[in-house]
């Protein structure tokens, strides 16, 4: 016999024998003829050991992990994944479930720095304090079957960094009060509160209910946030919401996902108090539908030692559709560094809508969007600048009652195309500025109506007009001739 082989049962009290023993003996259960010992809801988990049933093991079977009795406490054994059910979460929509999803979060060790998976599994838990989120930790739960219900308060609060939250609904039973039933109060609920954390991503979550803030961003840095759906009631706009509400918040990316409901879906905050302003900076905004809103982005001025400051710096706005929004798709107060292409953006049953409403910008390209009327309400209008500076507004297809003005300086107008019923865009601008706008109008009954050029600038060839300043895709003629700068 090899001196390697194992001893057989018996042979000694250090052998496997003895310790495979010992574990048999706490884990099977003698009285009932020798099954091991189980629970199948947390009730029915023993509340009545001592110090003499160490070591004791129990199974639970609803999350298939075992349970040991340390003499003083129970512990949860080889949990790769830390099912909250396994710290007395019942998801059935009525009992509490704060203390034991807060718990479970707990049991990651406060310097763990590989990643801790809390799930959530299929039910509605119901919580009644916000969820406090530790670094490193994964929440999540089993897609739409998962649902956290705010009663009262606040959802996840997030102050650490490297959080993943996926795969979950959050929801809140609190209506928002706008003081008119005369109690004077606004409820000032936030589904997820992201604040001074970085590295924090937020994916296939939807955030339902009359929050009145679905996300707020406070020095959020580097954050995700994909495939979401923030919808309050979308048969009206509760006013004074917001989907996401940013503060000095920097490098974000907000894709794929689906807003409505809110009076303004993105608001952009610089103002935190009157002497201290961070702006906004490094967002990107892609891929995304809002529908049914006062506002979709709203970015809001600066105020620093009473100068104005930008409310946001390096904006990218690029594929959204914007439909259904009251007053206008994009109100800006004031931000710079600002990209807008690509975009639907459609009005709604008000006749004083803006597709794009700006008060001031600099360094500024809106390109290649649609703007439309909603149906038949006269005056929609869409675009309005009060001042712009480094601008270049070009290939934009505009279908609304009136074109809009610009003003500023050093601005730039090439290709923009605009239907019959409209008016082209009027500019005033203190500094020499290229315009050039395609009207498609229906002056004769062919079926090809003939293009109206306005401002063109005669250039001898494509040479010539690329020395004069022009880009490619601008208009210029030569004689009689219409022609397009190219590269």
């Amino acid at each position: 016999m090899p001196s390697n082989r194992l001893q057989s049962p018996g042979q000694g009290s250090g052998n496997w024998g003895t310790l495979l023993n010992g574990f048999l003996t706490q884990s099977l259960d003698n009285t009932n003829g020798g099954g091991i010992n189980k629970f199948d809801t947390f009730s029915q988990r023993p509340n009545n050991l001592t110090i003499d049933d160490q070591g004791k093991t129990y199974l639970y079977t609803q999350t298939g992990n075992f349970h040991q009795w340390s003499g003083s406490e129970w512990k949860v054994l080889n949990e790769s994944v830390i099912n909250v059910k396994d710290y007395g979460a019942i998801g059935d929509g009525v009992v509490d479930g704060t203390v034991a999803i807060q718990k479970a979060i707990d049991t990651v060790p406060v310097n763990y720095s590989d990643s801790a998976i809390v799930f959530i599994p299929k039910g509605r838990f119901v919580i009644s304090s916000a969820i406090q989120i530790k670094a490193y930790i994964k929440l999540c739960g089993d897609g739409q079957s998962t649902a956290i219900i705010a009663n009262n308060t606040n959802g996840i609060h997030c102050t650490s960094d490297a959080v993943q939250i996926e795969d979950l609904n959050l929801s809140t039973n609190s209506p928002i009060k706008d003081g008119s039933s005369g109690d004077g109060t606004i409820t000032q609920y936030t589904g997820i509160h992201i604040q001074e954390s970085g590295f924090v991503n937020i994916r296939r979550v939807g955030i339902s209910g009359n929050w009145a803030k679905g996300i707020h961003c406070r020095g959020a840095i580097k954050c995700r946030y994909e495939n979401l759906v923030i919808e309050s009631n979308q048969s009206v706009v509760n006013q004074g919401s917001v989907g996401i509400y940013s503060e000095h918040s920097v490098n974000n990316i907000l894709r794929d996902c689906r807003m409505g409901g809110y009076d303004k879906c993105i608001y952009f905050s610089a103002v935190l108090d009157k002497t201290n302003v961070y702006s906004n900076e490094g967002w990107i905004i892609s891929h995304c539908i809002f529908v049914i809103s006062n506002y979709s982005i709203y970015v809001e001025k600066g105020i620093n030692n009473g100068g104005d400051q930008p409310g946001v710096l390096h904006l990218d706005v690029s594929n959204n559709v914007f439909d259904f929004n009251r007053f206008s798709a994009s109100r800006i107060e004031f931000a710079s560094n600002v990209k807008i292409h690509s975009n639907w953006l459609a009005g709604w049953d008000d006749p004083k809508w803006v597709g794009l409403q700006i008060d001031s910008v600099y360094k500024a390209t809106i390109t290649n969007n649609s703007i439309v009327k909603n149906l038949d309400i006269l005056g929609q209008k869409a675009v309005s600048i009060g001042y712009g500076s480094s601008l270049v507004m070009a290939n934009n297809s505009i279908r609304t009652p009136i074109g809009g003005e610009i003003n500023g300086e050093s601005i730039s107008l090439y290709g923009n195309v605009f239907d019959s019923e409209g008016t082209p865009i009027t500019c005033n601008v203190a500094s020499t500025t290229f315009v050039n706008q395609v009207v498609i109008t229906n002056e004769n009954t062919s079926s090809m109506p003939p293009l109206k050029v306005l401002n063109l600038k005669e250039y001898a060839d494509n040479a010539a007009a690329k020395t004069g300043g022009l880009t490619a895709g601008a208009f210029y003629r030569t004689g009689d001739l219409l022609k397009v700068v190219h590269d």
